[in-house]
């Protein structure tokens, strides 16, 4: 038979480094890391295609992520 076992895995198990997260970055071209690139696939977010190329909310929702600010960096 096969005996019990546990796998422990570190807090930053497959996390990239902060310099190669999506999004890093002065704004726009963080921007470009998910918007305009295929790394984010908007229709399996309930979105027509990407909202930054004119992609709609399928719910018929508003996006409340364009009339906010970049985010701020925090480091």
């Amino acid at each position: 038979g096969f005996a019990s076992t546990e796998m422990l895995l570190s807090v930053n198990h497959e996390i990239a480094p902060a310099e190669m997260a999506l999004g890093a970055g002065p704004a726009p071209d963080n921007c470009m890391d998910c918007h305009v690139s295929n790394n984010i696939d908007f229709t399996e977010l309930g979105w027509t295609g990407d909202p930054l190329s004119g992609g709609q909310r399928v719910d018929g929702g508003e996006s409340v992520m364009l009339d906010r600010p970049a985010p701020t960096r925090m480091d």
